[in-house]
């Protein structure tokens, strides 16, 4: 089978030349490079010259003025001829020689898969200090379809143009990558295919990828309510999946939280900033319980809802666009819509421990802390679910009510001197107040935060499947 390998490049001459020679390095000769320079003014044209005249594979069309990162991908994709497509950027490359060779033998192997996806390292483009490994899958090997698209709605599926090659007919049969979407095209091929035919998934890294610290990339750069019209539009198409039918309507809306989250990354990360600062005060309460480090929650505190009151007008401008785009509500039934989604997500994280912990046979003890509004959607969500009813509702102090739901309720000196399996805490606004009281009265006890789910202490499990997520 032949790969059809695609660049687009504008201005990139310093990466290009490590790009190129991961390609070329390639075990597996049977390949095209379909390359189109976008104008570039660096010496860009002079690296392609010099490569094409030694190696006839490679194919350069040279623009005349730089079109945008998408028009010159097009180009590129126009012109492909190959079985398979190897979709890049100029400042990634390939440091597994043996990439296609692995991924043409899996594809025998399988043939029914879409394509081929592995890892990639992650570094910032100044100095190459490590960021990440992305590229992840709930399984090794093929993928079934019928769990490729739940998997990457909850993200824990994802594939990435530098360490994925696809079936080209397939590609072309969902309509290509859509310029409407913008960056979201790839996700859209690289999600939607193993979502239709299943996939391979190779444990291994296989290229880097470069990211920028500032936000000149094609991604970054993009307006917030340019970004969430692509978003939304993904979603839409991902909608109209024969895969999506079976999926529990609310699995797309823990989608939409996180998508939405991307498209205002620049607040997420202030709040981000803020929340380790928490963390790290609660790890020295854990040790040294001290006058000065609780002082320091005030402030701290106080800069986290300013952060959140700065997001809330964005957030509520991109969902908006979400539900014209897709036509389905941001407020479900089920929950509103900002804390359905969190909600959601949070839970479905350690969905299948809680449910292969409650399937042991001894009763399932949950202890719920909180008994706002907050707790009551979270009570809609676990039933919807079908999960272990709660044992009890725990409050801070103050009037303490004889029930909530239906559901016994203590202070939370009484409540520490029971034995539970699992503790959720069930706040936004004193979420942080009230894992600190978790640390002190249920030392041990497995807690499931909501917001910040860097706090939970539950174990990852298993993705649920579809039939267990539908119930």
């Amino acid at each position: 089978m032949k790969v059809s390998v695609t660049l687009a490049n504008y201005n990139h001459a310093r990466y290009l030349r490590t790009y190129l020679d991961g390609i070329l390095s390639q075990t597996y000769g049977d390949f095209e490079l379909i390359v189109t320079d976008d104008g570039s003014t660096d010496e860009s044209r002079d690296i392609f010259a010099e490569y094409a005249k030694a190696d006839r594979r490679i194919k350069v069309e040279y623009l005349a003025a730089n079109e945008g990162s998408m028009p010159a991908f097009q180009r590129c994709y126009a012109r492909c001829t190959g079985d398979l497509i190897y979709a890049t950027a100029s400042d990634d490359y390939l440091v597994d020689p043996r990439f296609f060779e692995t991924a043409i033998a899996a594809l025998a192997a399988h043939p029914q898969a879409s394509g081929v996806f592995g890892r990639q390292r992650v570094v910032w483009n100044d100095n190459e200090e490590l960021v990440g490994i992305t590229g992840v899958s709930p399984v090794d090997g093929f993928v079934a379809p019928q769990i490729c698209l739940e998997a990457y709605l909850l993200g824990r599926l994802l594939a990435f143009g530098l360490s994925s090659v696809w079936h080209l007919p397939y590609v072309r049969a969902i309509g290509g990558y859509p310029s409407e979407l913008g960056p979201f095209a790839e996700l859209y091929v690289n999600h939607a295919l193993p979502a239709m035919h299943g996939a391979v998934f190779l444990p291994a890294v296989v290229g880097v990828a470069r990211i920028p610290r500032d936000s000149s990339s094609y991604s970054e750069a993009l307006e917030i309510e340019t970004k969430a019209r692509m978003g939304a539009r993904l979603e839409a198409l991902l909608r109209g999946l024969d895969s999506a039918r079976g999926l529990n309507p609310e699995t797309f809306l823990a989608f939409r939280r996180r998508t939405i989250d991307g498209s205002i990354v620049e607040r997420k990360l202030n709040e981000q900033s803020l929340r380790e600062m928490q963390r790290l005060i609660a790890t020295q309460l854990t040790y040294c319980r001290t006058r000065i480090l609780r002082d320091a929650w005030v402030p701290i505190q106080q800069a986290v809802r300013e952060v959140e009151a700065l997001t809330s007008r964005e957030i509520a401008r991109v969902e908006s666009i979400f539900e014209r785009e897709t036509g389905v509500p941001s407020t479900p039934t089920l929950v509103p819509s900002q804390v359905q989604g969190q909600i959601l997500w949070a839970v479905y994280q350690h969905l299948n421990w809680i449910r292969c912990r409650a399937a042991r046979g001894a009763p399932f003890r949950v202890a719920v802390y909180g008994a706002g509004s907050h707790t009551r959607e979270l009570l809609r969500v676990w039933q919807t679910l079908g999960l272990p009813s709660w044992t009890l509702v725990v409050v801070t102090g103050g009037i303490v009510p004889e029930e909530f739901e239906g559901i016994p309720v203590r202070a939370i000196a009484d409540a520490a001197k029971r034995e539970f399996d699992l503790i959720v805490v069930s706040s936004r606004d004193h979420e942080p107040e009230m894992i600190l009281n978790c640390i002190r009265w249920f030392p041990g006890v497995p807690r499931l935060t909501i917001w910040d789910l860097e706090m939970s202490t539950v174990p990852h499990a298993e993705l649920p499947t579809s039939s267990a997520a539908g119930g």
